[in-house]
């Protein structure tokens, strides 16, 4: 099946609008064509019977392995994270930290702050609700980066640049 067999554990993104930059986590089914695959989300539901795990042909380029569970201790600003909401990993960037520690167990309960490029919001989470953002290049999985000509630090965090050089808060 070309890299994936039935019962694999995969991630799929999306091509629709309002759900570009996020994964959802869904094993392989079976190959239907060439390039395409039925797959059975883990935690997405049909629409009429939410009882009934949704299942949907995808075409290979919107279907990833699961990158490894890499637990980073903490996230520096401008870090390019996944945050896990909406019942998927949507891509993001830490603009801010507010370092919390459990008094009794010296657990990091950090609170980060995440932009999200593709809708412009920005919305604070815990850190077990994000991981680090990985992408599969050539068999490999390596941590992404931002690109510096396109973000910056500001006084008042981490901000976006526009294209004509000023800053977009």
């Amino acid at each position: 099946m070309g890299g994936f067999r039935h019962g694999d554990l995969v991630e799929v993104s999306s091509k629709e609008e309002g759900f570009l930059g996020s994964y959802f986590e869904a094993i392989i089914i079976k190959q239907t064509e060439k390039d395409e695959f039925l797959v059975e989300y883990t935690k997405l539901y049909e629409e009429d019977d939410k009882k009934c795990l949704l299942r949907e042909v995808v075409p290979r380029s919107e279907i990833r392995h699961m990158p490894p569970n890499f637990k980073a201790s903490y996230f520096n600003i401008s870090d390019p994270v996944d945050v896990f909401c909406k019942d998927g990993w949507w891509y993001g960037i830490i603009t801010g930290r507010d370092p919390i520690r459990s008094k009794r167990t010296g657990e990091d309960r950090s609170i980060y702050s995440v932009y999200f490029p593709l809708s412009g919001e920005e919305i604070e989470y815990r850190k077990w609700e994000l991981r680090a953002h990985l992408e599969r290049v050539n068999g490999n999985w390596i941590t992404s980066r931002v690109r510096r000509s396109s973000y910056g630090c500001g006084s008042g965090g981490f901000v976006k640049k526009s294209s004509s050089g000023g800053v977009l808060v």
